[in-house]
Parts: C-alpha cells; structure tokens; sequence
C-alpha cells in the first residue's frame, strides 16, 4: 500500500522550460569533476588509488603543512572525479522519478521506446565522432610526421603514452551497446566515456517495476533493497569471478552491468519520491547551516570510506563503490531541497545548468578533446599555444561544440517539449476509437 502523500507548502525548486535547475546544477558540477578528472589523469597519469591520495592529505595536514595540505586536498578532488558517474547515476534515478510524478509514467513500452530512442542515436554518433576525431588526427600525423595512413591511425594516443589501437572489431563491439562488456578487451577506445550508456539503459528497463515498488513500500523498505541487491550481487559475482575469467573483466562486470550499482539509482529514485511527497518534511532535516555542514561531513567520510576500502580486500570491495554513491547522493540533497535563490540565477549557475542540460554530448566531445591534447603534446607545440588550448579550447569550445551535437540528436530540452507538446495536438485531433492502445508500437 503506497504511502499518503504530503502537499508541499515551500516553494517548489525552481523550474526553467519545466527542468528543475538544481538536478542540471548538480549534473555540471558532476559533468566538470569527470572532465576534469580525466584532463588530470591525462597529465599526471595517476589514474588509480584515491586511497593514497587520502593518505598523503593525511600526512601533510599533520605535518602541518599549507601549501601542502591544498595541494594534496587538490589531488584528492580531481583523482577521486569519476565519482561523479556514481552522482549522474542518483540524478537519473531522481529525474525519472519526478518526471513520472509530474507528466505519468507511460506504458511501459511506451517508455522503453521513448527513453532507449533519446540515447542510442546519441551514443552511436559518438561512437563515429570517436572514429573521425581518431581518422582526422591520423592524417595530420600523416601531413606532418610522414608514413602511411593505417600506421598513423595506430598512432593517434591518448595521453601521450597510450595508442589507441582501434580495428574493426572494436567498433562492431562498441554499436552492440552491450557487447564491449563482454569482450576480451580491458576496454575500448570508442566506447571511450560513453560505457555508462548500458547502464543507463538497464535502469530504463528496470525502472516502471522499480517504481511501482517504491510507491508501494515507500522509500526506506525501497532504498534498503536497493542496496541488499548491491551487497548481495557484488559479493556474490567477487566469490565467483576469479575463478573462470580475468580481474580486469570481474571489474568491467560489476561496474557497468545494472545489479553491482542498483544502490546508486535506488537512492536516487528515494530522494525524487521525497521530493514529490515529503518536500517540506525532508526539507527541515536539510537546510539550516549545522544541517548542511552535517550532511557534507556524512557524505566526505562516506567518500573516503568507499575509496579507502575497496583496494583492501574481497569484503571491502563489496562495500567500496556502494557507499561511495550513498555519498554522493547525500552530498546532492542540501541543494535539492533548499529554497531557490540568487544561487540559481548567478552566473556560475548558469553556465553549470548550459553544461548539465547537455552532459551527454559534453561528455562526448571532451574525449575528443583528450585525443586533440594528446596529438598537441606529441607534436611539442609551443607552451602558449597549449596553455591557450588547455584555457580557452578544451572545455569553453568543447561545451560550445557540444550544443549543436545535442541539436542534431534531439537532446536539448525544448526540442523535447515541442515533440510532447505535437504528440498532444495529435493525440486530441485524432478520435479516441482510431488511438492506438499505449505502448503499442
């Protein structure tokens, strides 16, 4: 039996062409760590163990040193940035649920056929954009360095060090959507950042039942079995996997297949239902200052924990990515449910809710961007010149690019209103009895 909901009395989050701008806040915010991490990663090459970083924070705040605790504080925000795909996964979990709320979820195949058609064309044409951006380097390696075209498309690097190695092969694995998962590979180049994709859309299929479950039981049974699903599959798939297959692709497994990461998406659809029915409720537990700082402590050490623990052992890996996206998920909801102010309409919102409104896409061009830096460094360009990329072009240009990308696939939000808003002109002008029934189709 679901339960009675509550009418909010606080103003709503404030909405712009009927999105909630904090959750597009949040995604820019999310959408700049992951870049930022991989620019990082790129430059520096430690692209494993956050939990040393904590270590190292730890060591210069006891040796009571400034410049050094900032630094190593810096090393620890950037190294630990592909913690935001754990955030995107809550927002999506939010979003679905709230959109649900407020227009009806549809049929179920309805839904299925709607939200699968808004990404797959979207990730196939990044997986082109990769090939090309591979292609384009190729021949300017061609132009400047000599060889042949097929041995400078083996050539082309990200960060510097490492060729991206692409064949056929590759490709016909990443348009499978799911099949890359279960290649013999540890990874690849066209997949790229895109490899949350698959996830995404197990949680499409998921998400009508998930629903209906939440509304049911409300959101402590729901989240609870959220993260009971996590705990048991991941410590299941750890007991198993070492025994038939190879570490990088037990890894691969539990970090795109749906089960390994409910926790994330589950915590996500819980604070969107609290949203809709508990707003004012929820709300007195989140927004005075003392609260605030509470919730961000909470979340920082749950963060760390997860980081901290997952390299130790089978057990600890059980827990490690789990309570890293309970973190995360905490460190969302002084925003979400804070009464709109200057902070929404300031001009670093602004252009947090342009990169968030459009994530996929700028997610899409900036590892494009990462395949440009790389040809640049090769080539020893001058130092203004990179400085100059690395400022002006990498993420302003690359966002910029990445706006007619979302136009050409249909991404951008009042290109999906203007469709809604047809489909209902349709929908009235056409007799009920020459409808086809939901979801048919």
């Amino acid at each position: 039996m679901s339960l009675p909901e509550s009418t909010p009395t606080s103003a709503p989050a404030l909405e712009r062409d009927g999105r909630v701008l904090a959750i597009d806040i949040l995604r820019g915010l999310a959408i700049l760590w992951v870049i930022s991490f991989h620019l990082w990663a790129d430059l520096t090459y430690k692209v494993a163990g956050a939990d040393k970083m904590y270590f190292a924070l730890r060591e210069e705040i006891a040796a009571a040193h400034v410049l050094g605790t900032l630094t190593a504080f810096g090393e620890v925000v950037l190294g630990t940035g592909f913690h935001g795909v754990a955030l995107f996964m809550v927002l999506s979990g939010l979003s679905l649920t709230m959109n649900a709320a407020r227009r009806a979820e549809p049929a179920v195949l309805a839904g299925y056929r709607a939200r699968f058609w808004k990404l797959l064309p979207a990730y196939w044409g990044g997986i082109a954009f990769f090939a090309g951006t591979i292609a384009v380097i190729a021949a300017l390696q061609m132009l400047l360095d000599g060889g042949s075209f097929s041995e400078q498309w083996g050539n082309v690097r990200i960060a510097v060090i490492g060729p991206v190695d692409v064949q056929f092969s590759d490709a016909l694995w990443a348009a499978s959507v799911f099949g890359w998962i279960f290649g013999d590979k540890d990874g690849s180049v066209l997949v790229a950042s895109m490899w949350f994709v698959p996830l995404l859309l197990q949680y499409y299929l998921i998400f009508p039942f998930a629903l209906r479950l939440l509304n049911r039981i409300g959101p402590w049974r729901f989240l609870a079995i959220g993260i009971a699903v996590t705990l048991l599959s991941r410590a299941l798939w750890i007991s198993v996997a070492p025994t038939f297959t190879q570490p990088y692709y037990e890894a691969r497994v539990m970090t795109a297949l749906a089960p390994f990461r409910f926790s994330e998406f589950a915590a996500g659809m819980t604070i969107g239902w609290l949203l809709v029915h508990r707003r004012d409720e929820t709300a007195e537990y989140v927004r005075s200052p003392f609260d605030i700082f509470g919730l961000v402590v909470i979340a920082a050490l749950l963060q760390m924990a997860g980081a901290i623990l997952a390299p130790k052992s089978e057990t600890t890996r059980v827990l490690g990515d789990p309570v890293i996206g309970l973190g995360m998920a905490i460190y969302a909801l002084p925003l979400l449910f804070k009464v709109p102010g200057w902070l929404e309409s300031s001009l670093p919102a602004k252009a947090l809710i342009f990169m968030g409104v459009i994530s996929f896409p700028v997610l899409i061009i900036n590892d494009g961007m990462r395949y440009v830096g790389s040809f640049l460094r090769l080539e020893q360009i001058p130092d203004p010149a990179w400085w100059f990329f690395l400022i002006v072009v990498y993420v302003p240009v690359g966002v910029l690019i990445a706006y007619p990308y979302a136009l050409l696939f249909g991404l951008v939000p009042k290109q999906r209103r203007k469709r809604a808003q047809a489909a209902s002109r349709d929908a009235q002008a056409t007799p009920l009895d020459a409808q086809p029934a939901a979801g048919a189709g």
